[in-house]
């Protein structure tokens, strides 16, 4: 029982007002003519303001009177915090873009818009998405898309740093993997159920996937779908990117993705898989420069007097689980190579993967001809130096690729028209329920609609229950479980 209503309510209508108040800056009542994203931005305020009301009332009120039963690990005021966080996270997105969009930066933003949309096109040709939703891009510190409820628009936080450093911009499609990962389809259901089943069918033909190779399927996911979608420069950056983890974050697992030691063989895997006969030699490359790093990776356990440390020390490259179980990584994943007869775990997720969701042929929509690409005059080099000029060579590849990209019209053209489609319907929606649906079925938004109007007449409701608790109504679809900003809250983040 809720004995602080005035409170929360009182929380409420501050951000209610606030919204409201940011809104008419936007009304386009007011003003002439008004570009796309300024439309975009208002009909996304709308939806908002809706939803705040309706989701915060019915946990406010429920939570008052009784209605809604309380759960162990969410109590009335840490359910009720959440929303207003999570609605405070999305006023604050909706103002960065409002304040960039209306800058020059909003050339590049919609540049990296038409990035988004290409890296969009694996899940539509795969069918697990329908059609593509609005995309609307932002700088932040760091790459994260922001899964929403009640709009079908893709918010996707870029780093500053893109803006004179083109290869920053590789982690979107990781990010993108994560939209698909927890809205997209298979055999009409959702891909959390696929791996569901997919471990259930594992595990009783004896093909054990622990626990903690289970919290990382979804990071998996978006690997392999990067990795599918941006070919071998995806590879080379995620692996550039686990350099940068501190010695203990490099060997300790964080309950949600694999462990940067791990990580780039699940790429070299992956591209192996799709196309064995062709990345042979990039994947030595790649895989030398990775087994060099791991080296010095040894050398600094060795010299790290703390106990986590000393217990990793060995000949074997071993890793600590969440559950602080010692695994080797040859007991997890194939250190680049063939994976069709392995069932290591990681292995076993990943051709899952490919086999049901992503049976690509090729890949690459963002990364054509990377592999063609040679470097001259290498040959006074250390070979060292050889190696790393090798490397390099794809990210300057992939940045003369984005230079020919980035005025594609037919792109620009083509997420204009749906923007303002979207966005011309949107505006008529004032007064619909929370979770409004236009024209993208099958997306969380219509299920939240659908629960918390059936919840509702019900006399009291329980956390959980045969996919009807409150507890689905609270999560709507991802939006509670993260941030923007990749911190203790917060961010579906590349990592």
């Amino acid at each position: 029982m809720l004995k602080t209503k005035e409170v929360w309510s009182a929380r409420r209508e501050g951000l209610i007002t606030y919204l409201r108040d940011f809104k008419r800056f936007y009304d386009p009542l007011g003003v002439d003519e008004m570009d796309t994203w300024q439309e975009i931005v208002w009909a996304l305020m709308n939806c908002l303001d809706v939803f705040l009301q309706k989701q915060a009332n019915f946990f406010i009120e429920g939570f008052a009177n009784g209605q809604l039963e309380s759960h162990p690990n969410f109590s009335p005021e840490s359910t009720l915090n959440i929303i207003i966080d999570q609605i405070g996270f999305d006023i604050e997105i909706m103002e960065k873009i409002a304040r960039q969009r209306g800058t020059k930066f909003n050339k590049f933003l919609t540049e990296v818009d038409c990035l988004v949309w290409k890296a969009l096109d694996l899940a539509i040709a795969h069918k697990l998405l329908e059609q593509k939703p609005i995309i609307l891009t932002y700088f932040q510190k760091s790459t994260s898309i922001r899964v929403i409820p009640y709009a079908p628009i893709i918010l996707v936080g870029i780093p500053y740093s893109c803006i004179h450093n083109e290869r920053d911009l590789l982690a979107i499609p990781h990010e993108v993997g994560h939209y698909v990962y927890r809205l997209g389809k298979h055999n009409n259901q959702s891909l959390f159920a696929w791996a569901a089943s997919m471990i259930e069918t594992a595990n009783n033909a004896s093909e054990v996937i622990p626990s903690w190779a289970e919290n990382w399927i979804e990071e998996i996911f978006a690997d392999v779908y990067g990795a599918l979608t941006a070919g071998l420069v995806m590879a080379l950056d995620f692996q550039d990117l686990q350099k940068r983890r501190t010695l203990e974050q490099f060997y300790k697992d964080d309950g949600e993705h694999p462990t940067p030691l791990l990580r780039p063989f699940i790429y070299q895997n992956t591209l192996l898989a799709v196309d064995p006969n062709n990345e042979t030699q990039w994947m030595e490359k790649l895989n030398q420069d990775w087994l060099a790093h791991l080296s010095l990776r040894k050398s600094d356990l060795e010299d790290l007097d703390e106990e986590w440390a000393i217990g990793l020390r060995g000949e074997s490259d071993k890793f600590e689980t969440y559950e602080r179980k010692l695994k080797t990584v040859t007991e997890a994943i194939t250190t680049g190579g063939e994976i069709k007869e392995s069932q290591k775990p990681i292995d076993y997720i990943v051709k899952s993967i490919l086999n049901d969701l992503l049976p690509a042929k090729t890949y690459g929509n963002w990364a054509p001809n990377f592999k063609d690409e040679t470097t001259n005059d290498l040959e006074s080099l250390p070979d060292h130096e050889i190696l790393h000029q090798e490397l390099e060579a794809l990210y300057l590849a992939f940045v003369k690729w984005y230079e020919s990209e980035k005025e594609d019209r037919a792109c620009t053209d083509n997420i204009a028209t749906l923007k303002w489609r979207e966005a011309d319907t949107q505006l008529k929606l004032n007064d619909n329920p929370v979770g409004h649906n236009i024209g993208h079925t099958g997306l969380p938004m219509d299920e939240v609609r659908n629960r918390l109007e059936t919840l509702s007449n019900n006399k009291t409701i329980p956390a959980k229950g045969k996919g009807e608790g409150w507890l689905l109504v609270l999560d709507a679809g991802g939006w509670t479980v993260k941030g923007p900003d990749c911190e203790a809250t917060g961010g579906v983040c590349a990592g």
